[in-house]
């Protein structure tokens, strides 16, 4: 999982990123592997700590994509947006850089995914993540508990990271309490 620069997804950051608030996200899984496989975002999310401990996806996880497709919370607030997903060796998504409220203690943002290593003899990895699957709906009706217990059975499934990336504005969107884990 890495950042770019620029959305022509040609040059990583190579350090950590300091942001401003006209700067977009550009993120990228990508995969190297067997030509006939494909990579899928299940999930994506933010904390503003490094670590996954229960502690920090309980009270600061901001869902971004969930269950293949971009949530309205990121949709409306950080105009997130899937360009790529399901259909070759690396998904993208771009969004509006944002930080969380001074409340949380940090400036930093780390990104992670859930993703899907595909082959293209396998139903299971239908396309999914494009405007007409979300638009329909997607998995979004699953029950949390079900995606869960999807996500820990699967060996197709892993987590990937990038980050933190660090924002030098307090002029861009805020992410609050309400908003997260939902």
């Amino acid at each position: 999982m890495q950042l770019f620069e620029t959305n022509n997804f040609r040059t990583p950051f190579t350090e950590a990123p300091t942001l401003s608030n006209n700067d977009k996200l550009f993120v990228e899984v990508k995969m190297v592997g067997p030509s006939d496989a494909t990579i899928q975002m299940v999930n994506c999310w933010a904390t503003p700590f490094g670590g996954q401990s229960q502690n920090e996806l309980n009270n600061y996880r901001f869902d971004i994509i969930k269950d293949y497709c971009v949530t309205d919370d990121a949709s409306n607030s950080i105009a997130a947006n899937i360009l790529k997903n399901g259909e070759s060796q690396n998904s993208q998504y771009e969004a509006n850089v944002f930080k969380y409220n001074r409340n949380v203690g940090t400036d930093k943002v780390y990104l992670h995914c859930n993703v899907r290593v595909c082959f293209k003899d396998s139903q299971q990895c239908d396309i999914v993540g494009q405007p007409s699957f979300c638009e329909a709906g997607g998995k979004r009706r699953r029950r949390r508990r079900d995606l869960d217990a999807e996500l820990a059975l699967d060996p197709s499934i892993t987590t990937v990271h990038a980050g933190p990336f660090t924002l030098v504005s307090d002029d861009v969107y805020q992410v609050v309490s309400d908003q997260l884990n939902s």
